[in-house]
């Protein structure tokens, strides 16, 4: 399977922007989802160290301002803080040797349905063995 199928894959499920990333920032697959690097570099660091500073510096994706709502193993969910994005929620789950990125078009679409299918995929790229 390509890594586009993936992220059709979540984008199929109503996960509006959907992406997976190296470990090392470097896309792999990005739909309606920009990011730098040291963006992603930054988000894989405090999942993986489990800094509790992010909810209070939050995160930056393309410019744009991200507040931590929950940081567990694994995992992290961060809302959006501009006016144009507050609307979004999105979770980042870390795998061996990738990010999975989902996140919601607006809020017609639930922060947990988001949630489930972007875990899921992780789970299944580490299945997979990444």
């Amino acid at each position: 399977m390509s890594w586009e199928q993936w992220t059709d894959n979540l984008v199929a499920q109503n996960v509006y922007h959907a992406a997976i990333f190296g470990r090392d920032g470097n896309p792999w697959s990005c739909k309606n989802l920009t990011a730098t690097p040291a963006e992603v570099k930054a988000i894989e660091e405090a999942i993986r160290l489990q800094k509790q500073d992010i909810f209070t510096s939050g995160v930056t994706l393309n410019n744009e301002k991200w507040a931590a709502l929950r940081l567990e193993e694994n995992v992290l969910v961060i809302k959006g803080k501009d006016d144009k994005i507050k609307e979004k929620t999105m979770t980042v789950a870390l795998t061996k040797q990738a990010l999975v990125f989902g996140c919601n078009k607006d809020g017609t679409v639930q922060a947990n349905h988001v949630r489930d299918a972007t875990e899921k995929l992780a789970a299944s790229l580490e299945t997979a063995g990444y």
